[in-house]
């Protein structure tokens, strides 16, 4: 699940040619047609690099269970932010 850095809308992914892959804010290709002259100024997100990003931090998770106990006492403690 991705959602835009700047309108904080979900993203779909797609498939460009020669193997490029992104994921783009649904404004750009859902939301016009209901909202014309509403389309987020994001930029496409390429998919390797920020699903290797997420890979990263699962693993130190994974080798730190301690730190899912802490987030969820945070969480608990309304000290969740979003980022």
């Amino acid at each position: 699940m991705v959602s835009c850095g700047q309108c904080r809308r979900g993203c779909t992914g797609r498939h460009m040619p020669k193997g490029y892959d992104y994921y783009l804010c649904r404004t750009k290709t859902q939301l016009p047609v209901m909202m014309p002259g509403e389309r987020c100024p994001a930029r496409y997100i390429p998919v390797r690099p920020l699903e290797e990003l997420v890979w990263r931090d699962l693993c130190e998770v994974l080798a730190a269970p301690e730190m899912i106990a802490h987030a969820m006492q945070r969480a608990r403690g309304g000290h969740w932010l979003p980022q």
